[in-house]
């Protein structure tokens, strides 16, 4: 038998079995088939083990002590290892690659990915974290079904041949509750100091010239289109960018254009225009990699996409409460600059930061930030719209686009840069936290479920358009 009593953890109330009982029913049977060399390979090391259903675990889990646990495969030049660890803790790369001394990656084969966290079963050498040894009871999730493997501690442990004992993870509790400590300022960077340094003008990138020139044409009352195209066509890149998009289908131009001043005056509207071009201008003078979860091939797609669907959505307003139309697409082509920003001031930063993320698919890139920064890129981004004298509507989004109940001035940008992340949620796009959506925020902007609804797939229906203007501009 699996679960005993013990004076320290009382057994759930099931029946419990080694392998594969003869009790089992016949629609268990048939959902098990697929891990048969699984359960065999547990019987054949006898290690002991319960099935249990979805609905049966919730007993289990009012155990003290019980906790599920992950396996994440890496690899470097030397092979591949896996590591064990509490399914909801961040790995932190810079500690596991302090012990090892080698640079891993996670394991990114097209071929079968060993999932399951059972080293031997795969022949790979195992480091298991050492929180691990602080519970009694482990759980694992058998993907397609509603069923768990559930070891005693000293079992599963028991199955290893050969692993190392360290420190890599740490709970979201302990990430959460962090605060800036001598010892936490002696690895990890202040929030403080890093303002510090921002503000200081040797550190700050200088602002752009043609951003700096669209900035004070925005509030020329005199300014016209000829002005905008004769700004934006002293950089060819950017001007092919305008032209770009104003020949996409997307906005609906029956006829050729053949200038900048057309593609303004006929297709996209002054404001759009100079907003546009503003934020490309912004973007393309941070110099970041290309490559990885921040880099700017991934940032400029993100962007792109929710500028087009907060355009949208404003489309879709009630004509007394829609804002001014290119301040929300640039709020959301710039509302993750503060990513950009990191990577030309922080350069070593911006690489650990890029590691955590993808080395953590589960947790929040906001949380990760104040674990490794502490400060999130809103923050940071805010800092240099302000350094800028960006338009106020603008960093109002950049700073609170995560924030729900943001009630300030300029709420109307910050609330459409947050649905547009949610939507865009759905499509595996953008960094919100998840794809709910409220009736209050809805509301708020005079937006129904239907009409978000039918602009999220308007926007998602033009994926190539996207992707070829987002390789433009990276290009």
């Amino acid at each position: 038998m699996f679960f005993g009593r013990t004076a320290k953890n009382t057994a759930p109330s099931i029946e419990a079995q080694e392998g594969l009982s003869e009790a089992s029913s016949e629609v268990l049977s048939e959902e098990l088939a697929p891990f048969t060399p699984i359960l065999a390979y547990l019987k054949e090391v006898k290690i002991a083990y319960t099935v249990l259903s979805q609905k049966r675990l919730i007993s289990f889990l009012e155990q003290e002590n019980t906790l599920e646990i992950a396996a994440k495969v890496l690899q470097d030049n030397r092979g591949m290892l896996m590591v064990l660890m509490p399914a909801e803790y961040l790995l932190d790369y810079t500690l596991l690659a302090g012990v090892l001394k080698r640079e891993l990656l996670p394991f990114t084969s097209q071929d079968a990915n060993p999932t399951y966290p059972l080293p031997d079963y795969y022949q790979l050498d195992a480091v298991i974290d050492e929180s691990l040894s602080h519970f009694s009871f482990y759980y694992f999730h058998l993907n397609g079904t509603d069923q768990y493997l559930c070891f005693k501690s000293e079992d599963f442990f028991s199955v290893h041949q050969k692993y190392i004992l360290v420190k890599f993870t740490n709970s979201l509790e302990q990430i959460k509750n962090r605060t800036e400590t001598e010892d936490h300022e002696s690895d990890l960077f202040s929030a403080l100091k890093m303002k510090g340094r921002l503000e200081e003008t040797f550190e700050l990138p200088a602002i752009p010239t043609m951003t700096n020139a669209i900035l004070k044409l925005r509030v020329d009352p005199k300014a016209e289109a000829k002005h905008l195209a004769a700004i934006v066509e002293k950089d060819p890149s950017l001007a092919a960018q305008v032209m770009s998009w104003a020949q996409s289908p997307y906005y609906g131009f029956s006829g050729t254009v053949t200038s900048v001043e057309m593609a303004i005056v006929k297709v996209l509207g002054f404001d759009l225009v100079m907003n546009l071009a503003l934020g490309i201008a912004v973007g393309k003078s941070m110099k970041v990699p290309q490559d990885g979860p921040l880099g700017l091939k991934k940032y400029w797609l993100s962007s792109i996409y929710t500028g087009a669907l907060v355009e949208k959505l404003v489309y879709s307003m009630p004509a007394k409460l829609r804002p001014v139309r290119g301040l929300a697409y640039l709020a959301g082509l710039l509302c993750n600059f503060g990513h950009l920003l990191l990577g030309v001031v922080f350069p070593p930063q911006f690489y650990t930061l890029n590691k955590l993320i993808l080395f953590n698919p589960h947790i929040h890139p906001s949380l990760i930030e104040k674990y490794l920064l502490g400060i999130d890129h809103e923050q940071i981004g805010s800092w240099l719209m302000k350094a800028w004298k960006m338009p106020p509507e603008v960093n109002a989004a950049v700073l609170n686009h995560h924030q729900e109940n943001f009630e300030g001035e300029y709420v109307v940008y910050s609330n459409l840069v947050y649905l547009a992340n949610r939507l865009l949620k759905r499509h595996y796009l953008g960094d919100a936290e998840s794809a709910d959506i409220s009736a209050r925020l809805l509301e708020s902007l005079g937006l129904t479920d239907t009409q978000i609804l039918c602009a999220l797939e308007e926007v998602a229906s033009k994926g190539e358009e996207w992707s070829a203007l987002s390789n433009q501009i990276c290009s």
